[in-house]
């Protein structure tokens, strides 16, 4: 009895201090939202107020009797299809009712918070499971937290990637376990199933990557097993657990896969643009502003890769390399070493896009993503965002290999102090920098409710005029704040592809006029006044508001071309504390 007593506060203090470890990152890139949760929140992007929104929706809808997969309440008129956005129904299941007991932002950074620490408790489960020693597998968890991937990703707030790292981890974790003890098989297929359908309403993205990886690594683990006879392979037992899992998974994902595929319009082109979001080939070895170890220097050559720091996830850093070949040479003939190190190296070339990249420079060399981008549900997968899964198989191939070294050496003391110094500077080289990028917002929760807009609009339609396509997601962010007061005419998503130039979204997002109200051409072109009419009169024929909105503090002030057409079309505006609200004659009056 003494012994178990001991034994299991060995075990909690072992975990506190690991979760403290754990942490660390949290705490560098949370940074001043935990000193100011009603004003910051990670990102430098408005993509943190998108999520916001799908935050407090799910639970928003339900309540008030709504689909929480479709809407009207944004694109109104329009009925906006959410599977086809990024709609966090998982974490809004999960985290959404934050939004009501304190508020948006508050919601957002524990997402961030829950993320990044199961991550790496997950992450060292995992390695745990496949027979590292727990300092070894604690500080394979702590790489896994930090992988550049998930930090980047965070750069602009995009919750969606950095859950669905935990969510993988925990389905690889849950996974690796029960290979080992082979208990439970419907127990545990359920388990795993759930977990694929909390990452399918997560991020169907990387849902459509995570799968194709894995029947990468299922290839790739028959190959180097050949001798071994297929039923030996895969025993009755783990059959049960294997069908049970897709079956759990095919019926809780199908509502939300028939409503993806019934939005999709038979579209032939992918949303995001091709051989822009890629990896390029000197990141791997050159850390980002969003890592700790960078410098000036490299800082300015990141400046010539395509896309943004956000997709810059492609970093491996000196150390985790020195450690993949020491692995290698001293472990060549195992052929888990080869397996894994096969399924990092091919998650790296697919990150590579369809042309190789060289310090911004795309070249003529095609790669094999050409073939990967024609597969149903991945034309519309960023190739850069595959790098997650060689993070995760170079990482455990490092830390499992260490410990097989270890193992089998006969100087243990000096071997593993090299590998405890070895993983602790690949830690460095992945550690988020102090400096980490955080957005300032303005206090808005329920602003449409303290500046007295919701009585004058009545739970009429909106249109919300904002300087440029990105600031749409503040004013979201203050619509979930404010208990999504009226529908309102904008949308946010997806404005690079080549859908929006042709109009072959018109039936999704029909706006000839400004794209959710982006009133930025005006600035930026000489528009006469009469054009300026003609297009708001067509813009209000199409997307039927009632009421027109400029807040201020959320947007720069009008061009004097659009000022005017709304004067002449709707009339001198409602101030309301510095505001402006013009309504629409032809629907205020019915």
């Amino acid at each position: 009895m003494t012994y178990s007593i001991k034994s299991r506060s060995w075990t909690v203090v072992f975990y506190v201090s690991v979760i403290c470890l754990y942490l660390i990152p949290a705490a560098i890139i949370l940074g001043p939202a935990l000193l100011h949760p009603e004003t910051v929140f990670v990102g430098t992007n408005q993509d943190s107020g998108q999520f916001m929104w799908y935050l407090g929706w799910f639970w928003h809808a339900l309540v008030h009797g709504q689909n929480p997969f479709t809407t009207t309440t944004v694109n109104y008129p329009y009925q906006f299809n959410l599977m086809l956005n990024t709609s966090i129904l998982t974490e809004a299941v999960v985290f959404g009712p934050l939004v009501y007991v304190a508020n948006s932002v508050f919601a957002f950074n524990v997402v961030v918070l829950a993320s990044l620490l199961l991550s790496g408790l997950f992450g060292y489960s995992f390695l745990h499971a496949l027979g590292a020693r727990r300092w070894l597998a604690v500080l394979g968890g702590l790489l896994l937290e930090m992988s550049p991937f998930t930090v980047n990703q965070l750069v602009d707030g995009h919750i969606n990637f950095s859950m669905s790292s935990a969510i993988i981890l925990a389905i690889l974790s849950v996974t690796a376990r029960f290979l080992q003890r082979q208990r439970r098989p419907v127990a545990t297929g359920c388990l795993i199933g759930v977990l694929c359908v909390a990452q399918f309403y997560t991020s169907l993205e990387m849902f459509a990557t995570f799968t194709l990886m894995v029947l990468i690594a299922v290839v790739f683990y028959m190959l180097f097993s050949v001798k071994t006879p297929i039923r030996r392979t895969l025993t009755r037992i783990r059959v049960q657990a294997a069908v049970t899992a897709l079956t759990v998974t095919f019926v809780l994902a199908a509502p939300g896969a028939w409503l993806f595929l019934a939005g999709l319009h038979g579209h032939s082109t992918p949303f995001m643009p091709r051989d822009v979001w890629v990896t390029d080939i000197v990141n791997l070895l050159l850390p980002t502003t969003a890592q700790w170890l960078h410098t000036g220097l490299s800082a300015r050559a990141v400046l010539r890769f395509t896309g943004d720091l956000s997709e810059m996830g492609g970093y491996i850093g000196a150390p985790l390399v020195i450690g993949i070949l020491w692995i290698l040479f001293t472990c060549y003939r195992q052929k888990w070493v080869w397996v894994l190190f096969i399924i990092g190296s091919a998650a790296t070339v697919l990150s590579f896009g369809p042309h190789l990249h060289i310090f911004g420079h795309i070249t003529k060399i095609r790669m094999p993503w050409v073939v990967v981008e024609r597969l149903p549900l991945l034309q519309d997968a960023t190739a850069g965002r595959i790098m997650f899964y060689a993070d995760v198989s170079f990482v455990t191939l490092l830390v499992v290999g260490l410990e097989r070294t270890m193992r089998t050496s006969r100087g243990r003391l000096p071997k593993g102090i090299a590998t405890y110094f070895l993983l602790i500077a690949a830690a460095c080289a992945w550690m988020p920098t102090t400096k980490f990028w955080h957005q300032h917002v303005l206090p808005s929760s329920n602003v449409f409710r303290q500046n007295n807009f919701q009585a004058v609009i009545d739970h009429q339609p909106v249109a919300i005029l904002v300087n440029g396509y990105w600031s749409f997601g503040y004013v979201m962010q203050a619509l979930a704040d404010s208990g999504y007061p009226f529908p309102v005419t904008n949308v946010y998503g997806f404005p690079y592809t080549s859908w929006m130039a042709n109009g072959k979204l018109e039936k999704e997002f029909s706006n000839d006029f400004l794209f959710e109200s982006d009133f930025s051409r005006y600035a930026n072109d000489p528009y006469d006044d009469s054009l300026a009419v003609s297009n708001l009169r067509k813009y209000i024929a199409q997307r039927h508001p009632a009421h027109i909105l400029w807040l201020q503090g959320y947007s720069t002030p009008l061009p004097p071309s659009l000022a005017y057409a709304l004067t002449q079309v709707c009339g001198r505006p409602m101030t309301i504390d510095g505001s402006y609200l013009w309504h629409v004659p032809s629907l205020s009056s019915r």
